[in-house]
């Protein structure tokens, strides 16, 4: 008799033994898939579902949820899982989501940061459900998530029967209850790190191309007259070296045209300075209208204007000058007696590029012609 005493105490300490060791393999082997759970996950509540659903597969529990802390000193549900999936499916902003530290069993633990296990919550005050969960509990394990000692939330089993944890299980769960505290705090700084990297990109793009749009501005008005709108005359003269080079090296022939108001100072006088500056871009707006806009046409000063007729003949720049001179005259310049013309003066490098020295010499050999066409007004004048 007392050896079948014997036998049978030695087999259900080889079964408890035996069940040990195999919740100690499933707990391995739901720590090693907690490791590769992807820190990237975007939405805590997603990864806690992930969390719950290797717990669920690897240990077997019936139920289990997520509770963590919000910024309210509230616990609130962050994914539920169970077998058939019997959580129901509440809004987010939903009140029966939530528990207030220290409020029933979750609560507590939150706040003691001990676990707290209830092996019949029938006969457990302590013991309270959160909105309309359809989850039948017995047995209610419930283990702090903590991170650096710091209650982040709580994780509850519970099953429908009874007694369901045993000593072994409920120090499993509180050990792995820190790890995955430490996942859930991993995973929210990454993602926090994440979204304050991707503001601090936005703002730097948007910086960035504020600036750029704002380099642009400065680096046409650097090269641009602000009354027309035309190149000023620093940049005007550097592309004109620049022709005036190409023409020499590669006999790419350009024409230069210079342009010059006729009675700009007596519309100024009479007129005021408004009409003048009227006067002014209307000469700028036909260079530009009636050019071509390959061409490079320039303010150089008060009243005179230079336009660089690129691939072009003497001839070409006369047909041109007279076009813009025509259409000069028919503007109608309301309210004036004192009507202004253009004088234009002609050089092209066809007529000979040993004849000029340098650019320089270009254009004052043109500004020449200007000089003999505003002695008649109204007329082109070619070197």
């Amino acid at each position: 008799m007392n050896h079948l005493v014997f036998e049978k105490k030695y087999l259900d300490s080889f079964h408890e033994i035996e069940k040990y060791y195999e919740l100690s393999i499933r707990g391995f082997s739901a720590l090693v898939k907690l490791c590769r759970l992807d820190e990237k996950t975007k939405d805590t509540g997603q990864l806690c579902g992930e969390i719950l659903q290797i717990f669920t597969q690897e240990l077997e529990f019936e139920n289990t949820s997520i509770m963590l802390r919000d910024e309210n000193n509230c616990l609130t549900l962050a994914a539920g899982k169970g077998k058939g999936d019997k959580y129901f499916a509440l809004e987010k902003n939903d009140s029966k989501r939530k528990i207030r530290i220290g409020e029933g069993v979750a609560g507590k633990v939150a706040k003691t940061g001990e676990y707290i296990y209830i092996p019949d919550a029938a006969k457990d005050k302590r013991f309270k459900t959160i909105g309309d969960m359809k989850v039948k509990v017995a047995s209610l394990l419930t283990v702090p998530l903590k991170s650096d000692n710091k209650v982040i939330g709580v994780i509850n089993f519970s099953h429908p029967l009874p007694h369901a944890y045993n000593e072994n299980t409920i120090n499993m769960l509180s050990i792995m209850g820190n790890f995955v505290g430490q996942i859930i705090t991993m995973t929210e700084l990454y993602n926090k790190t994440t979204g304050l990297n991707k503001a601090l990109e936005r703002k730097v793009q948007e910086t960035t191309i504020e600036l750029e749009k704002r380099n642009k501005k400065l680096q046409k008005s650097a090269i641009t007259d602000p009354l027309t709108g035309l190149y000023n005359r620093r940049f005007f003269f550097k592309r004109l070296e620049e022709e005036f080079a190409r023409a020499k090296r590669y006999k790419e022939h350009f024409s230069l045209l210079l342009f010059d108001i006729d009675n700009l100072k007596p519309v100024n006088d009479t007129y005021g300075h408004a009409a003048g500056d009227k006067v002014i871009k209307a000469t700028a707006k036909l260079l530009k209208e009636t050019g071509r806009e390959s061409d490079i046409a320039g303010r150089l000063g008060g009243d005179e204007f230079g336009y660089i007729m690129l691939v072009a003949c003497v001839e070409d720049a006369f047909v041109l000058a007279s076009r813009i001179q025509k259409k000069f005259s028919e503007e109608p310049f309301d309210n004036m007696d004192i009507k202004p013309t253009l004088s234009v003066g002609i050089a092209s490098t066809t007529l000979g590029l040993n004849n000029f020295k340098n650019y320089h010499q270009f254009f004052e050999s043109t500004d020449g012609t200007l000089y003999d066409a505003k002695k008649e007004k109204d007329s082109i004048c070619l070197y």
